[in-house]
């Protein structure tokens, strides 16, 4: 009895992790769609001056 127990234990568990894969997998294909959307429709506006540029203090204390 016992090792009937165990052996539907690791079945469910099976299930589960595989259940769980699945699900996220399939959250994981909108996102990504969305991502590879926004970086093929705007990679021409991307500019490196915006993240290596200096910006000037206008608080000065």
């Amino acid at each position: 009895m016992n090792k009937l127990r165990i052996k539907h234990r690791l079945a469910k568990d099976k299930l589960m992790l595989w259940g769980i894969c699945l699900l996220a997998a399939l959250t994981a294909v909108p996102l990504l769609a969305i991502l590879g959307e926004v970086l093929l429709r705007g990679y021409d506006q991307l500019s490196w001056a915006y993240g290596s540029s200096s910006t000037t203090l206008t608080y000065k204390s």
